[in-house]
């Protein structure tokens, strides 16, 4: 925060020698000095029109052709090898830049020259625009090559290269050949030749390739091609040395013999255990007397078939004769004992069956062990080959090796021989667009050159006058200070006192001194020597803040900070009032502005400077109302964010002027003077008027024992009608 200490230096104003002008010029003083210069604008325009006009009507038209390529893949549908992922390959941003320079080789240059016979046309020619004038001046302060120290292919293909350009069209892979010449016909032959010879180039470049490749590839092959025979013969010798003959599917005849012996083995051993199980099965139902019906081995005898038959007519029989006969009766009796010679006689084959199912698990066991013996033998003799196999799957694998290779030499060498014998061979890039012969000049651009350089000059002219006048208002507004500063007339009954607080509990009793006007002087005669106190304070180079508040006037005709502002604009200053009381707003009423968005609103932070800053419309000065009404203000104007408002302000502004509340009645007063530079404290009407000045001024300096400046001030200054003629010079001076 800026602080106030008086000073003993007089003080000067020049308000009135500086009526009608400010810090800044107004827009119509220089609409006024452009018309009054008009010829300063209209003759240098004029001249450079004409001026341009000329040059560009001897200059010789010059015209562009353009010729367009397209870089792709290599290959055609045809001729193009089959790619691993069945994708094909595009060139990339690295690709297209390389054919940009390759169009650009001095090579490509060379030929197009000596294809189009250019040593000979008079633009390529030394003696033509090549040797000129201008570029031998160049030449010889260094900044070009002088044509006269080159040879004549030289100078060609530099003039070549003056008036080629290419360019990638931008997201595309499509590359632009512009050439530009005084001959229209001869700048698309030169612009379709560059591109005739770029391709057969390519097409030159890749049968070479094509053909290299097919020769080396050839070389290989026929290498390749012994060291698979001697591979495979090395594999088949070996074989034959270690008994390792081939059998079926590529495998040994000893893992053959050993794959089915241990089947055969598995086999048996099956067989085996299940005739076991059957017959173990047949005869615990033999011990047991159960029913043998539910073996499937007793029921597949033919035998036991016809005996259950036999049995079940039997029982028949004795079932027709229960209902006649006793079961002692002769016949019945005969029956029953046929049925019990049956159950006998099936017994007797269940037991034959049982013999012949052991007598199978005897057969397959013998099986069993024969084969065994033989797999253990095998295993014997396979564990002695094994190292044998080792080394000839080594040379096997070598063989396959070798023959795959060969195999894909093979292919590459028909895919260039494939190639080799096409008439058109595909290359990287193609023709897409051929050069014709422009009808428009592409320099010189006579009428947009001449719009620019006649904008340009005007706008140049209009530049160089504004400049003028504004140096010349801020020399005069700077002289006219120093000139007109003369001390203050002080009134007969009347001397200024302007009192920094000390913080001593003595001098705090002491009388403020009121700032009294004339007795004759109007509204503004009083507001001079309130601003007069305040120059006495001093002025940092920092903005300064001045709150202005009474004891306990609050009425809304209280103008003392509106015209405090209005007299310190009158200075040339730039000023901003700030309505602080935000209970009851009287500045936005006074000027007819809006009450609102304000100084609460930029504090709540829901509004930003340009939407709560007004123009007063009498003046200068820029007016923040109080906002949106608030009931407790204090506790808002509290927070970090009021320091942060004003320390913005102070960047712009020269003085900060807040409008406060009164002192005794609202307790914000207090904090809003905390943070200022200087208080004007504007005594009321009430009796006692004096007294309440003290009073005040006691308890804005005890608030927060900061030094302070405090000036007081009689009610003349609140009154709202300005003296004759200040109306007009504040209206002169915005």
């Amino acid at each position: 925060m800026n602080s106030f200490s008086a000073t003993s230096h007089p003080i000067e104003t020049n308000r009135q020698d500086t009526e009608g002008t400010g810090d800044e010029i107004s827009l119509a003083s220089l609409i006024a000095a452009l018309w009054n210069r008009k010829l300063f604008i209209i003759l240098p325009v004029l001249i450079v029109f004409l001026s341009t006009l000329a040059i560009l009507t001897s200059t010789k038209s010059r015209y562009t052709s353009t010729a367009q390529i397209l870089v792709n893949t290599p290959q055609s549908t045809f001729s193009r090898p089959q790619q691993e992922n069945g994708q094909e390959v595009t060139p990339d941003s690295l690709a297209i830049g390389s054919h940009e320079q390759l169009l650009l080789s001095r090579d490509l240059a060379r030929d197009v020259t000596l294809q189009l016979d250019l040593p000979e046309k008079s633009e390529f020619s030394p003696s033509g625009p090549v040797g000129g004038i201008f570029q031998r001046l160049m030449g010889m302060i260094g900044l070009s090559h002088d044509p006269r120290d080159l040879t004549a292919e030289e100078n060609v293909i530099n003039a070549y290269f003056d008036r080629l350009v290419v360019t990638r069209v931008s997201d595309s892979r499509v590359i632009a050949v512009n050439f530009t010449s005084t001959d229209p016909r001869l700048a698309a032959d030169i612009a379709n030749g560059v591109v005739d010879r770029y391709i057969e180039t390519l097409r030159t470049a890749r049968q070479q390739s094509t053909n290299d490749a097919a020769v080396w590839l050839e070389e290989q092959i026929d290498q390749l091609r012994n060291k698979v025979e001697l591979a495979e013969a090395r594999v088949a010798s070996y074989r034959s040395s270690n008994g390792l003959l081939l059998g079926a599917g590529n495998a040994t005849l000893s893992s053959q013999q050993l794959s089915e012996l241990n089947t055969q083995l598995i086999l048996a051993r099956t067989a085996r255990a299940e005739s076991q199980a059957r017959a173990q099965m047949i005869g615990e139902m033999l011990r047991a007397g159960g029913n043998l019906d539910s073996a499937s081995d007793v029921l597949n005898s033919p035998l036991i078939q016809r005996l259950q038959e036999q049995m079940v007519t039997l029982r028949r029989q004795i079932a027709q004769l229960n209902a006649t006969l006793l079961p002692s009766h002769p016949q019945m009796m005969q029956l029953n004992a046929e049925i019990t010679d049956l159950r006998r006689q099936i017994r007797s084959e269940a037991e034959k069956v049982v013999e012949g199912l052991q007598n199978e698990a005897s057969i397959a066991g013998a099986r069993e062990n024969a084969l065994r013996a033989s797999l253990n033998s095998l295993s014997q003799d396979a564990g002695q080959n094994g190292g044998a196999e080792v080394e000839l799957r080594a040379l096997e694998r070598e063989a396959t090796a070798q023959r795959e290779l060969l195999e894909s030499f093979l292919a590459k060498y028909r895919e260039a021989s494939a190639q080799q014998q096409l008439t058109a061979l595909p290359v990287q890039a193609r023709i897409i667009s051929r050069a014709a012969a422009s009808t428009d000049p592409s320099f010189p651009r006579t009428v947009p050159i001449l719009l620019v350089t006649t904008i340009g000059s005007a706008l140049l002219a209009i530049a160089i006058i504004i400049s003028t006048e504004l140096v010349k208002a801020g020399a005069s507004i700077n002289t006219s200070h120093v000139r007109s500063r003369q001390p203050l007339p002080e009134p007969v009954d009347f001397h200024p006192s302007v009192e920094p607080v000390v913080h001593d509990d003595q001098h705090l009793e002491q009388p403020i001194s009121i700032v009294r006007p004339h007795s004759t002087q109007a509204v503004s005669g009083a507001v001079q020597p309130t601003i007069a106190a305040i120059y006495e304070m001093g002025i940092s180079d920092e903005a300064s803040r001045i709150i202005v508040c009474s004891p306990q006037r609050q009425n809304p005709d209280n103008y003392s900070a509106l015209n405090i502002a209005r007299g310190l604009a009158q200075d040339g200053h730039k000023i901003v009032l700030i309505d602080g009381n935000m209970r009851a707003s009287r500045v936005a009423t006074q000027t007819g502005l809006k009450t609102a968005p304000g100084f609460s609103d930029l504090l709540a932070e829901t509004h930003e400077f340009v939407h709560v800053l007004q123009r007063d419309p009498e003046s200068r000065i820029h007016i923040i109302s109080a906002g949106t009404h608030l009931s407790d203000p204090s506790r808002m104007i509290r927070q970090d964010r009021l320091e942060q408002v004003l320390d913005a302000l102070e960047g712009t502004y020269d003085f900060i002027v807040i409008d406060g509340p009164p002192v005794l009645l609202a307790s914000e007063t207090q904090i809003l003077a905390a943070r200022c530079d200087c208080a004007v404290i504007v005594q009321d009407t009430l009796p006692g008027g004096h007294r309440l000045v003290e009073r005040s001024r006691d308890v804005l300096t005890d608030y927060d024992r900061q030094p302070m400046g405090v000036i007081g001030a009689e009610p003349e200054i609140a009154q709202k009608d300005p003296a004759p003629g200040l109306r007009e010079a504040i209206l002169e001076s915005a």
